[in-house]
C-alpha cells in the first residue's frame, strides 16, 4: 500500500517474486495465523504471546542483520566513523534496539508474578517498545516522506505503538478493577 508506485496492478503488489511484501505485514500474518492456531487447539493466547514476542524480537534481530547484508533499508547517507558503506547502519540500530526488547520481555517473563501483570501485556509492552524504537530510526532511514515528515515505516511503528499503548491503559484499568 506504501510502495504502489512501481506495481501495474494489484496483484502485482501481491507477488512475492517482486519483493513486494514488508516486515509488517509478515509480523501481522504470523501473528494471525498464531492466534488462528492457539484458538483452535483452545489455548491460552495471551500466554503465549508473552512468551513468544520474545522469540519475534530475536527473530527480528537477525533478519535486520540480514537487511544490512542484503543493502536493504539503507540509512541515510553519512560521514560519521559508524557508516558502513557511506550509510548509516540502521539495520544494525534496530537489530540492537530488538534485542533489548527481547531481554526487557524476557526479564518481565520472569518477573511477571511478582509484577503482578496480566497475560498479554508483555506482548504489547514489547510491540509498544518496538513501535517507538522504530519510529525514532526511521528518522535515519534513507525512504521518501508520504505523510507530512513521516515515512512509510514511521506510520505503520505509530499505529503499533498506538494500540499497545491504548490495550495497555485499557488491560491494566481492567485489572485493577479485579483487583
Amino acid at each position: 500500500i506504501f510502495y504502489s508506485s512501481p506495481f501495474t496492478s494489484f496483484l502485482a503488489m501481491l507477488s512475492i517474486s517482486y519483493g513486494s511484501l514488508v516486515s509488517f505485514g509478515g509480523i501481522f500474518a504470523g501473528l494471525f495465523i498464531a492466534w488462528v492456531f492457539l484458538k483452535a487447539r483452545k489455548e491460552p493466547v495471551r500466554k503465549w504471546f508473552d512468551i513468544g514476542i520474545i522469540g519475534l524480537f530475536v527473530g527480528w534481530a537477525f533478519g535486520r542483520i540480514g537487511c544490512l547484508l542484503n543493502g536493504d533499508s539503507l540509512g541515510i547517507l553519512s560521514k560519521s566513523k559508524i557508516a558502513i558503506w557511506g550509510h548509516l547502519p540502521t539495520q544494525i540500530f534496530e537489530s540492537l534496539w530488538s534485542v533489548m526488547i527481547a531481554i526487557l520481555c524476557f526479564w518481565l517473563l520472569r518477573k511477571k508474578a511478582d509484577l503482578k501483570l496480566p497475560d498479554g501485556i508483555i506482548f504489547w509492552i514489547g510491540m509498544g517498545s518496538y513501535g517507538l524504537g522504530r519510529f525514532i530510526i526511521d528518522f535515519f532511514i534513507d525512504e521518501n516522506k508520504i505523510f507530512f515528515f513521516l515515512k512509510p515505516g514511521q506510520i505503520g511503528s505509530l499505529v503499533i505503538l498506538i494500540i499497545a499503548i491504548i490495550v495497555i491503559y485499557f488491560t491494566m484499568k481492567a485489572e485493577r478493577k479485579e483487583v
